[in-house]
């Protein structure tokens, strides 16, 4: 069967996919986009928690990000997930967005 869809931008998508196969991507994505996006926002006040214990404890904020950084890289090392190897690069797809987050808690008003 061939399943042809408009994207969003007006363009005819055709892909020669059976109903079941597609229905099944899409729903797998939509899962995936929502773990996703509820594991972003636990990342985020893990992060936050953390700035928040560094700035308690007087460091300037330069000082404050590089060890986000150097903590970041550290944990992503030391705590792979299962069946992944050992490295830092799975976190740098993060980092900036954890130094976004850590800049926007460390600067925030306290009550």
């Amino acid at each position: 069967m061939r399943i042809s869809d408009k994207a969003g931008n007006g363009q005819v998508a055709s892909f020669h996919l059976t109903a079941l196969a597609t229905s099944a991507v899409e729903q797998a994505l939509e899962r995936a986009v929502q773990r996703h996006l509820e594991s972003m926002a636990t990342l985020q006040q893990a992060i936050e928690a953390c700035v928040l214990e560094l700035r308690a404890q007087g460091l300037p904020p330069e000082t404050m990000l590089v060890t986000m950084k150097a903590f970041i890289r550290h944990t992503a090392t030391a705590h792979p997930p299962p069946g992944i190897a050992a490295s830092s690069w799975a976190a740098d797809g993060y980092l900036e967005q954890i130094v976004r987050w850590s800049i926007a808690e460390y600067y925030r008003p306290t009550a």
